[in-house]
């Protein structure tokens, strides 16, 4: 075929709805024809097109990171949505086939495209009996889902891991406990994410099929970098690889569905995860949330009760709890649920914070005063998030300030951040310029 021809028909692509939004989708596309075109499709390797299209580093290992993958089944998606709509009636047509970066150029109808290959299974690995052990008691202290049972969790974790430095589950455990402490207010997410990743990366490396490790990295991927079309993907293959994996129906409608309101895919796993383990102390809580952020606060307090009868100890239910009754005027009973979590909490800035910034809801000026202040004394000696004060500012009606620390808070990748769209505590800086572009960059654009 003329090149001609074909430099003509991807020129018609870029300028297509589908495409002219998505320059990433454009330079893939164009990278991959031009190859192809100079006679050099041997060079279209998984680990050649992440380094030209995706800025990969030299020690870029497709195996991990799987960039070059998803966003090829991106483009091979949009070149349909192409070819159903602005380019129905191309006679030249550029087709990506699945297994393959090497495009082909055909003149009429593209052909049905074969069902894919799929991949030879890894050999087994045989786990010590000890080991595995370990892990259903790490399993056990994790879903208490409090700072110490999580700490308690990666300890067993981590002593499976010296009995088998093979056990690919127990690396992405410790991940996901790791990750599951930055929820609370006293240890930094960016150490988190840092510690967190290097487990997901050496899970994953032992074993790229193992669903637990997709679970955490598409958590990572949502909570702290806020990478979302990655961590769908990621969550997408766990379930995949194990469809009756709860946290992964639970975490994918927690951390990404909830946050951009898509609240009906959220119940739809949730609903199905509720199948499987009925007695989940955080599904009932994610259940809770996912009713809150919809305006449901009544339900949403009858799932925080839930899972403060299945799991007494986790007082993140009588923080999260507070929030719906100060929704439904309460407010002097959100101050009781969190004095009831005093006990439990150790300490905890995070309901510290929500205390200050129900009495600033309340007028009471000198209670959230107090409380700011001692937020910032402790500071001075151990992590306190910058969200956790933009609450009590935000309580005060101190909307600046607010916005000011909610900025700040992005530099340490603070997790409840991914809320700002859905969260009712925010309605006030709404209207704010230093919201809307907080949101946007945070968060991804709306779908209409």
């Amino acid at each position: 075929m003329q090149r001609d021809s074909v430099e003509a028909a991807l020129a018609k692509i870029d300028r297509s709805k589908p495409f002219r939004q998505s320059e990433r989708m454009r330079r893939f596309l164009r990278f991959v024809v031009e190859k192809v075109l100079d006679g050099d499709s041997e060079a279209l390797k998984e680990y050649t097109v992440g380094m030209a299209v995706f800025d990969r580093p030299a020690d870029f290992d497709p195996r991990i990171d799987s960039i070059v993958r998803v966003e090829a089944r991106r483009l091979r998606r949009k070149l349909n949505e192409y070819y159903e709509t602005d380019g129905k009636s191309d006679f030249v047509r550029i087709h990506l086939q699945e297994g393959t970066y090497a495009p082909t150029f055909l003149t009429g109808m593209a052909p049905a495209l074969p069902a894919p290959a799929k991949p030879d299974p890894n050999a087994p690995h045989i786990i010590i009996g000890d080991a595995y052990q370990l892990l259903l008691e790490g399993r056990h202290f994790a879903n208490r889902m409090t700072p110490a049972h999580l700490r308690r969790s990666i300890e067993c974790f981590q002593r499976a891991i010296h009995l088998d430095p093979n056990f690919a589950a127990a690396y992405a455990a410790v991940g996901g406990s790791i990750l599951q402490l930055a929820l609370f207010g006293n240890i930094s997410p960016s150490v988190v994410m840092t510690d967190a990743g290097l487990m997901i990366y050496r899970a994953l490396k032992l074993n790229p099929d193992l669903a637990a490790g997709h679970l955490w990295r598409g958590f990572l991927n949502a909570v702290l970098q806020w990478n979302w079309e990655e961590a769908e993907v990621d969550y997408e293959r766990a379930l995949e690889l194990n469809p009756s994996l709860v946290q992964a129906r639970l975490y994918y409608a927690a951390t990404v569905m909830n946050p951009q309101g898509r609240f009906l895919e959220a119940r739809a796993h949730l609903g199905a995860a509720a199948l499987l383990d009925p007695a989940s102390v955080m599904l009932s809580a994610a259940t809770g949330m996912t009713e809150y952020f919809s305006g449901d606060h009544e339900a949403a307090l009858g799932h925080y009760r839930r899972a403060i009868e299945l799991n007494s100890s986790f007082y993140g239910a009588h923080r999260l709890m507070a929030y719906a009754l100060l929704s439904l005027g309460r407010g002097e009973d959100a101050l009781v649920a969190l004095e009831q979590a005093e006990p439990l909490a150790g300490g905890d800035p995070r309901l510290l914070a929500a205390q200050g910034y129900v009495h600033g809801r309340l007028g009471h000026v000198e209670q959230a005063t107090r409380i700011l202040d001692s937020l910032v004394a402790l500071s001075a000696d151990s992590y306190v998030s910058a969200y956790d004060r933009a609450l009590i500012h935000l309580g005060l009606g101190q909307h600046d300030e607010a916005c000011r620390l909610l900025v700040e808070a992005t530099a340490e990748h603070e997790p409840w951040l991914i809320m700002l769209r859905v969260d009712p505590i925010f309605e006030p800086l709404r209207g704010l310029p230093q919201y809307l572009d907080l949101v946007g960059r945070i968060l991804p654009p709306e779908k209409k």
